[in-house]
């Protein structure tokens, strides 16, 4: 039975295991997720396997209708000394209810982190959805020392977590291209690719166990008008789709 997610009205379900993971039919769960709301632009990303195996995957489906609204792919990098994981999200356009789906998805995967055999060193988001960066760094900031890169409030850039982004993306085989996630969470469309791909990286080396487990813990139960940060209007636009213009009005003679 899925895990609840209180006022969302959605359940969550966890598949690890690549008998599991390979047994999903992707071409209902890509059905559902266009019905959804979700771009093809997105969707184009759903495909199993990647270049690396998927070891896990989060699907939040409607309580009622068991359908799915959104999922989030997960997958294990690392170097000969650290260890990483990958996430990329598919869910409908940027809502309030958007932004708490996907804080309550990378608070569960935290929290599941203490059956894993060895503690991720940070988690990395690889994604054409840069909202899902943005509600990293939320993220980031409800767990008392991990690190967000890149940092876009202009602060000292911190190096131990710069260094740890860089290497995640290197050991990923995914470019860098940070300055276009720092670019995509300010007030600067302009210069932002409006399909990404945007990366960015959650250092958590720093957080101990119970940091861990009560920061995500607070962070999965809080509502979405609880949310701690307002996600950047840029990262909001940037997912949003085209306006219609307005219909001319006819007036009888």
């Amino acid at each position: 039975m899925g895990q609840n997610l209180a006022g969302l009205g959605l359940t969550l379900d966890d598949f690890t295991g690549q008998r599991a993971i390979d047994a999903l039919e992707q071409d209902d769960l890509r059905d559902a997720l266009r019905v959804a709301g979700v771009p093809d632009s997105q969707l184009t990303w759903l495909a199993f396997p990647r270049g690396r195996p998927v070891n896990r995957v989060l699907i939040a489906r409607d309580s009622q209708t068991g359908r799915c609204k959104g999922l989030m792919l997960i997958e294990a990098c690392g170097t000969a000394d650290e260890t990483g994981l990958v996430i990329e999200a598919v869910i409908p356009a940027s809502s309030p209810a958007a932004q708490t789906l996907l804080r309550r998805m990378i608070s569960f995967l935290i929290l599941r982190m203490q059956t894993m055999d060895v503690r991720p060193a940070g988690l990395m988001v690889y994604t054409r959805n840069p909202l899902l960066c943005a509600v990293l760094q939320t993220v980031g900031e409800g767990i008392p020392a991990a690190g967000f890169y890149p940092d876009p409030d202009g602060r000292v850039i911190a190096l131990r977590t710069a260094g740890l982004a860089h290497r995640m993306a290197a050991a990923a085989g995914v470019a860098g291209r940070f300055d276009v996630t720092r670019r995509a969470l300010t007030a600067d469309r302009s210069a932002t690719a409006a399909d990404g791909p945007f990366p960015a990286v959650l250092d958590l080396r720093r957080a101990g166990e119970s940091q861990l487990t009560e920061g995500a813990r607070k962070l999965f139960r809080d509502r979405p008008d609880r949310a701690r940060r307002p996600v950047p209007a840029a990262a909001v636009a940037t997912l949003a789709p085209p306006a219609q213009p307005p219909r001319r009005q006819h007036r009888r003679a």
